[in-house]
């Protein structure tokens, strides 16, 4: 599943679960191959490249939630989506409006 395709069901999956990935060397984007697994369990390599944390999927619907609050509940379109969680993960901080 591609980070992207995640994002438009994020409520629909289990708040125990991580978002894991292969970040190109750009890193985070819609494109990144992702996998979700429980959050006790440690993901198997891709090949010889090991998967990358992004976010557990509750802090992603946090990180979602938030960026709506902040914009009068604005729903994200995809590419917003996936640029708050990058920034979020990356920063440790919400995307501020504009």
């Amino acid at each position: 599943m591609l980070l992207k395709d995640a994002v438009g069901q994020i409520k629909s999956f289990d708040d125990d679960l991580v978002i894991w990935g292969l970040p190109g060397d750009d890193g985070w984007s819609g494109e990144t191959e992702i996998r979700l697994l429980s959050g006790r369990a440690e993901p198997e390599s891709e090949g010889s490249t090991p998967l990358r944390r992004l976010l557990e999927v509750w802090l992603a619907q946090e990180v979602l939630d938030v960026w709506s609050a902040w914009r009068d509940g604005t729903m994200p379109t995809t590419e917003e989506a996936v640029a708050a969680l990058v920034h979020y993960a990356t920063h440790d901080a919400y995307l501020s409006p504009g």
